[in-house]
């Protein structure tokens, strides 16, 4: 039932994410069409714009030599202001045959030449033929920065140029400002979308919902800085609903789309919330399932790899921690091997009871004084191993609290507690790998446990003296 239910579960989140995703892509598209038809239109003006700015040239150029008749025909110089509001023209300059400004409407300007900067420079043709007429692009004025465009030409009599200047930027942004609105008003759309054109610093120029129009994309919901330049999709709140955007930045203009989620996705089964209701039981029914079976994999585990009787990890931890050391080249690794001195001869006189107090007893002095600075383990009856982690001064510590340890036990069916110990550590064999610490550690062990019984009069089969109760004294390092 539990693979059923997943089963079922997986293919519902399947379908939706599918038919949601199949929706939003059927957005995508719809919004690209619109934006390539808004852009379309809007290319198309802006090409009849330069058609104009053209004839803004001829215009220009005309009253350029209409302002020079005037002058040849009885205007003087301090008619000039009169003659620039007569021929509607924000600036009038003279210059003389050198190509320097010598009268007109902006005295600041009386000096100039066209050898005065790149912007006026362009007229330096003018010098060469009298017969010439030149009227300038759109530039930012030098001066004061404003966008201009300047027209000139020589006088009748050859002894002078008159040059007019108009800004028309605020005519030809006027125009555009006024075109796109009409331009949005008579596109065809989806219901519950957004169409928008705004300037390149996010004003919006144009819109269906023409409430916004004059605000800031940001004020609408929409962030066109948040993506790339190229084209991009996101989700955001436009006019109070939630839409899926899709903005275009082209040319001068930032295009954004904005469809209601809601109808966009219309066509999902009313009974949606359920199914996300079934499926967050099903997600809750899933997770307490691999819950139980984790804890239980757990469980296995633990049980598979420690020792009951010490709660040590058993041989089988062991061998996987020796493979895994073999890839640990960890300069301060320690390895120590322990057995417990005479545990036959207690088992054999004193009863296993006795023995596994020996045991257990080992184990205790182990998790106190070596526990804090890595694994241990269980590896046979009577022999235990540790994994540590500690440099030369740590490791001396530790054999020393250990040693200390173990003396001062005392059970209650053994009085005592002896131990033969073996320590390697990579502070003092460099390079070594876990085998050879292991081996030395060994070596180490078994000549302590040869020192022990010479010490104490025993031969290595285990005979011998015994304390109160039996259990050989001591420790062996």
């Amino acid at each position: 039932m539990a693979v059923f239910a997943v089963i079922a579960a997986s293919l519902l989140v399947l379908w939706t994410i599918v038919q949601v995703n199949g929706n939003r892509r059927r957005a995508e598209h719809a919004s690209e069409l619109l934006i390539a038809q808004a852009e379309k239109i809007i290319q198309d003006n802006e090409e009849q714009e330069k058609i104009l700015t053209e004839s803004l040239k001829e215009n220009y150029i005309t009253r350029a030599e209409a302002v020079s008749y005037i002058l040849d025909h009885g205007g003087t110089q301090e008619d000039l202001e009169e003659i620039a509001a007569l021929m509607k023209v924000d600036e009038i300059h003279i210059f003389d045959e050198t190509g320097t400004i010598i009268a007109g409407t902006r005295p600041g300007f009386y000096g100039y030449s066209f050898d005065s900067g790149e912007q006026i420079g362009y007229f330096r043709p003018m010098l060469e033929d009298k017969e010439r007429t030149m009227c300038q692009d759109v530039m930012p004025n030098t001066a004061d920065g404003r966008q201009m465009m300047y027209a000139i030409c020589w006088s009748s009599t050859g002894d002078y140029m008159v040059q007019i200047g108009i800004e028309p930027l605020r005519l030809l942004a006027e125009l555009r400002a006024n075109e796109i609105p009409e331009v949005i008003a008579g596109m065809t759309y989806y219901e519950g979308t957004e169409l928008i054109v705004a300037s390149r610093d996010g004003t919006i120029l144009g819109a269906t919902n023409t409430d916004l129009e004059g605000l800031s994309l940001q004020e609408a919901g929409i962030d066109p800085f948040r993506a790339d330049p190229s084209y991009t999709s996101f989700t955001a709140e436009v006019s109070g609903r939630k839409c899926y955007c899709n903005v275009q930045m082209t040319g001068e203009y930032i295009f954004a789309v904005a469809q209601d989620v809601n109808m966009v996705n219309e066509d999902l089964p009313a009974s949606l919330m359920m199914l996300v209701i079934y499926l967050a039981s099903v997600c809750i029914m899933i997770w307490t399932l691999m819950g139980i079976m984790n804890g239980r994999i757990r469980r296995a585990h633990t049980e598979a790899t420690t020792d009951i009787m010490t709660g040590f990890l058993n041989r089988r931890a062991y061998a996987e921690a020796m493979k895994q050391e073999q890839l640990n080249s960890d300069p301060l690794r320690v390895y120590a091997f322990i057995d417990i001195n005479g545990l036959k001869r207690v088992n054999d006189t004193l009863g296993h009871d006795a023995g596994d107090e020996l045991i257990v007893a080992t184990a205790q002095c182990m998790q106190k004084c070596l526990g804090p600075y890595g694994d241990l383990y269980r590896i046979g009856g009577d022999e235990f191993s540790a994994l540590l982690r500690a440099d030369a001064e740590l490791e001396k510590q530790i054999r020393e609290e250990f040693t200390q340890e173990v003396r001062n036990w005392h059970g209650k069916l053994a009085d005592h507690l002896s131990v033969s110990c073996g320590c390697a550590s990579r502070a003092i064999h460099i390079g070594a790998s876990i085998q050879d610490l292991e081996r030395l550690a060994e070596e180490e062990m078994y000549e302590a446990k040869k020192r022990y019984y010479r010490e104490n009069n025993k031969e290595d089969r285990r005979r011998g003296s015994a304390g109160k109760s039996g259990v050989e004294t001591g420790i062996g390092f």
